[in-house]
């Protein structure tokens, strides 16, 4: 009994300590001598034994002492044995205990145990730390005010639902309030473990798919917007655009269509970098959300082209005028960058939409509208027409042929002369370009010229010209000795935005053999302020070669009078539209009259452009005005009628102010020999024309097509230079801001 109890004692194990919140309770470490104390009682009766017998028992102890010593031995064995393998269990079951702690301690997720009526059975750090509520406890909580006030009532019907379905694993996302208030969103894996007597709740595992969300939103916003400036995309255009025709079949309002594209952008991206191209996008972009409605969707399309929809109008046309109008205001004024100004301006169609209209069928009118702006003079709107389609597939048939055209030949140059008005007499030609398309017929300059400045082919077009043009005057020259023809030559905004101009220039001069003061390169005034730094800066270059450099179409465009002074322009000349004016000599118009007066201010030699008529000579000659050109004196000539007008003048060796003698500083008349008209022939048969005869004799001109009536400008003066425009091009034949 003694040994029993003994053998009791020494095996109870020592008391539980508390480990965790969980009540985790770890075993005292059991020794082998431990085992073996508790094993010693054992021998306490054949210890008796022995003690009897050697105070006179008769029994003999010894077997009985050694059989108790041996199964001490053995149970001493196998208890230890027992005790190691309990031991090893107790071990791994340890190392699993920490090994999972250490990956919930070290987990982004949470995970928690929930009644049927919401609340938290457990307490979960990570959900904590993730709430921005670290060492708050998370025990006895309800687990739906954790979430947003507006999702509860949603989540609250889920999870009944889900508590209904045992065993089933249900996958859903969930926004949550966090205590600085900002917006975070958790991954919702959760199991209805209820039926386990163990758990008795439903398990809910939370990640936290924040950056996720935002990451999809951040994607999807860029799948419907621009990245540069933020606008729409094509893509969320189209599907506004589509929402609003079906919201216009229910509700009888109108829609509209407003196409946008910066005109001749590509030369400030030549010019100044694509960085300053993007500058320029990004301010347009801003510019145009301040212009429209609230409920109007303003788009960048691609490149420079932008488009606004208007929808829930009761008068969407009116409405895409007016914001039209507003554009072209606003863009007017100067846009600065790196401390210089760059002058914009923009061709506009406008499409509205009707019973019939679909998403595709308003973009492409509108588009169609917009290139048909750009054709007829650029810095304008045009609303979509019918008759425009076809005008728009036969441009797109021009764009493709205008590729080969150089090669095939179809290009040619004709030559109209210039005038020296006091004496009449010929000072030189302006070298204007051709095409005569094998199918089309004459295509007229204001219908490919814009196409080729905007496929690129005018680069190499131009060149061709001035290189023909050059020598074509180089020709002249050593056919009549003494005389000093010149020969101008147009260059496109392109030509000038890149520095290989100057060499082309130089190029044709040596080849030809032509004298750099016979060459007159015409700049348009809109091409000099859309980029006036380098403009500037390229004219310099340009004027550092010998020859002399004219300012065409001037006062049709936006420029500044100030700019003027830092060109170093020696020739103005005056457009069509302003010689227009002039019906009576007696009564010139005040702005025709301060074009001469700025003119001579800036020691700027004149032409007037499109003298038609006796009377616009008269007054022209009254102003002082320094040489003209126009049907009165001749049309544009082929080659072959250059040289039969020519032979048909008489040559007369008498000093008369040279055309571009007067340079800028130098108001003083250079003299050189020139041609005079002859007086007996082609000036007096044209100053027998009336001016109905006139206006049926035009010839070698293509017709101009019939969509012209349709543009409209920006401001109500230049709306009356653009009918001026329109009339000549019926009459004279188109010109454009590049002609050659």
């Amino acid at each position: 009994m003694v040994g029993a109890a003994a053998l009791a004692v020494s095996a109870w194990p020592a008391p539980a300590t508390t480990v965790s919140d969980q009540q985790v309770s770890t075993a005292a470490h059991v020794t082998n001598a431990r085992v073996l104390f508790s094993l010693l009682p054992l021998l306490v009766p054949g210890i008796i034994e022995i003690s009897a017998s050697a105070n006179g028992g008769d029994s003999n102890p010894v077997p009985m002492f050694v059989a108790t010593v041996v199964l001490v031995l053995l149970a001493f064995a196998r208890t230890v044995r027992l005790v190691r393998v309990r031991d090893r269990q107790q071990a791994a079951l340890e190392r699993s205990r920490h090994y999972y702690a250490a990956l919930a301690e070290n987990s982004s997720d949470a995970v928690i145990v929930v009644d049927a009526a919401g609340q938290i059975l457990n307490d979960a750090p990570n959900l904590a730390a993730m709430l921005g509520r670290n060492g708050e406890p998370t025990a006895g909580r309800d687990a739906l005010h954790l979430l947003r006030p507006i999702d509860r009532d949603r989540a609250r019907s889920a999870l009944d639902r889900w508590w209904s379905t045992s065993g089933v694993v249900v996958d859903a996302e969930v926004q949550a309030t966090p205590a600085d208030g900002s917006a975070r969103w958790f991954g919702v894996r959760a199991t209805n473990l209820s039926n386990d007597p163990v758990v008795a709740g439903m398990v809910v595992h939370l990640r936290d798919i924040t950056n996720r969300k935002r990451a999809e939103q951040e994607l999807s916003h860029n799948a419907f917007h621009d990245s540069l400036t933020g606008l729409a995309n094509r893509a969320l255009l189209r599907d506004r655009l589509e929402h609003a025709l079906e919201r216009t079949a229910r509700s009888g309002r109108s829609v509209a269509v407003i196409h946008l594209d910066l005109d001749d952008f590509k030369v400030i991206n030549d010019t100044r970098g694509h960085e300053a191209g993007d500058q320029v996008l990004r301010e347009v972009a801003a510019c145009l959300s301040s212009i429209v409605r609230g409920p109007d969707t303003v788009s960048r399309l691609g490149g420079d082209e932008f488009a606004v929809l208007i929808e829930e109008s009761t008068h969407a046309l009116d409405e895409a005028e007016t914001v039209a109008e507003r554009i072209l205001k606003s863009l007017t004024s100067p846009f600065v960058f790196d401390g210089q100004q760059v002058v914009l301006t923009a061709s506009i169609g406008i499409s509205v939409g009707d019973n019939e209209s679909t998403t595709s069928s308003m973009l492409r009118d509108a588009d169609v509208a917009m290139y048909q702006a750009k054709t007829a003079g650029k810095a304008g709107w045009t609303v979509y027409e019918p008759s425009m389609r076809a005008a728009a597939l036969e441009r797109q048939q021009l764009d493709n042929d205008l590729h080969h055209a150089l090669e095939a030949r179809q290009l040619r140059i004709v030559y109209q002369p210039v005038v020296e008005l006091e004496s009449s007499t010929i000072t030189g030609f302006e070298a204007l370009l051709r095409w005569d398309h094998p199918t089309l017929g004459l295509i007229a300059p204001s219908t490919f010229i814009p196409i080729a400045e905007n496929n690129g082919t005018i680069v190499a077009i131009g060149r061709w010209v001035l290189d023909g043009a050059c020598a074509t005057a180089a020709q002249w020259q050593r056919t009549y000795p003494g005389v000093e023809l010149t020969v101008a030559v147009n260059l496109s905004a392109l030509q000038i935005a890149t520095p290989d101009i100057v060499d082309d220039v130089a190029r044709a001069l040596e080849q030809s053999g032509l004298q750099p003061t016979s060459l007159v390169l015409e700049i348009t005034e809109t091409v000099l302020m859309q980029d006036a730094a380098t403009a500037s800066e390229r004219l310099e270059e340009l004027r550092s070669l010998g020859v002399h450099l004219a300012i065409d179409d001037f006062g049709t465009g936006y420029s500044s009078l100030s700019y003027l002074r830092q060109f170093p322009v020696d020739i103005m000349k005056i457009d069509k539209s302003f010689t227009d004016t002039i019906s009576d000599p007696s009564q010139i118009p005040a702005i025709v009259h301060g074009l001469f007066d700025l003119a001579k201010t800036l020691h700027m030699q004149t032409i007037a452009e499109g003298i038609e008529f006796d009377e616009q000579l008269d007054g022209l000659r009254d102003q002082k005005c320094d040489f003209g050109q126009g049907f009165l004196f001749a049309k544009p000539l082929d080659l072959a009628d250059v040289t039969t007008f020519l032979s048909h003048s008489k040559l007369q060796q008498r000093p008369v102010p040279a055309l571009a003698g007067v340079q800028r500083g130098n108001p003083k008349p250079q003299q050189s020999k020139q041609l005079p008209l002859d007086p007996c022939g082609v000036e007096q048969t044209f100053r027998r024309r009336k001016h109905r005869t006139m206006r049926t004799e035009v010839e070698d001109q293509a017709p101009t097509r019939g969509t012209e009536r349709a543009l409209h400008r920006s401001t109500s003066t230049k709306t009356e230079r653009a009918s001026v425009v329109r009339a000549e091009r019926s009459t004279a034949g188109p010109r454009t801001d590049a002609q050659r």
